[in-house]
């Protein structure tokens, strides 16, 4: 398949030609779209790679994310608890429930997934972010200093950190 090789969508569908039955093409092939903005597709894709297997949990997750985008968050939701029961350590599962939760105004349990995703994975950026936009969103300016710290010393090198950092000096006057 690598002599093949001229773009994502050409290998995958190659792939899938070869393949019909083989669920990390569809899924690999839905991720191309979603990265392409072709939502629809991604999520017809994620549907396939799941009639072929039902509890992949990567095609699972991708599916939440077709619902979350589409603005649908209670199929979100169900689609990421599946994901988190198919594969109890998906940090980026946990880390998508977390944004569904807050789009639902659940805002505990969204800092409950955001801090299960980093339990699971230490070096999710995205959901230590996650953590301290909420926390600035509800004023817990304590907590939003103590999270940027974790930030900049995790991930010296990112400018995250830094930026949170800043916002939560601003909110307290300290400029």
């Amino acid at each position: 398949f690598n002599q093949t090789w001229k773009n994502s969508e050409l290998f995958w569908t190659r792939v899938i030609d070869q393949d019909f039955y083989n669920e990390i093409a569809h899924f690999n092939l839905g991720m191309h779209y979603k990265d392409q903005g072709n939502v629809n597709r991604a999520g017809l894709e994620f549907w396939h790679a799941l009639a072929i297997h039902p509890k992949y949990h990567l095609a699972l997750s991708g599916l939440g994310v077709y619902y979350f985008d589409k603005g649908q968050t209670e199929l979100a939701r169900l689609k990421f608890h599946a994901a988190l029961n198919a594969f109890p350590d998906f940090d980026v599962a946990s880390n998508n429930l977390g944004r569904v939760y807050v789009e639902q105004g659940k805002l505990q349990h969204a800092l409950y997934f955001f801090y299960r995703a980093t339990y699971l994975n230490p070096n999710n950026i995205r959901a230590l972010t996650n953590i301290a936009v909420l926390y600035q969103r509800i004023n817990k300016l304590d907590a939003l200093e103590e999270t940027a710290g974790v930030m900049i010393r995790r991930f010296p090198e990112a400018p995250e950190g830094f930026f949170r950092l800043g916002l939560c000096r601003e909110a307290q006057g300290r400029f």
